[in-house]
């Protein structure tokens, strides 16, 4: 979705209308300062061939984040790296069925940052 970007981007948009689930692999290379927000957006539309999706942010992204009780699961908007490294994030579209999503990383400083959509297809 996002391949090493050094500036604020928003990814295109990718057909996921096909998938139960997506795994969302965001990381964050280079760096020393700063950090960078990745946030999602999806949409449906009624002609995919197109019909550029109308997208709102997805507030169901599913990630691990640990607090004072211990590792739980929450749901988010997304997610922000600070520091070289990998962060994994899932949305189960069997309960939030979307045909399109994209990815945004708000970038402050310095760093290179990368997103990659995989699915998990409908059997």
């Amino acid at each position: 979705m996002l391949d090493a970007v050094v500036a604020t981007t928003t990814s295109n948009d990718f057909y996921v209308g096909n998938c139960e689930r997506i795994a969302l692999l965001i990381t964050c290379a280079a760096h020393s300062a700063g950090n960078g927000a990745f946030t999602f957006a999806g949409g449906l539309s009624s002609d995919k061939a197109t019909t550029a999706p109308t997208t709102v942010a997805l507030s169901l992204i599913t990630t691990n984040a640990a607090n004072t009780n211990g590792q739980t699961i929450l749901r988010t908007t997304g997610a922000t790296l600070s520091a070289n490294g990998s962060s994994l994030l899932w949305l189960n579209l069997k309960e939030f069925p979307v045909e399109f999503i994209n990815a945004t990383v708000t970038r402050t400083t310095d760093g290179t940052y990368s997103c990659w959509l995989m699915k998990v297809t409908k059997e």
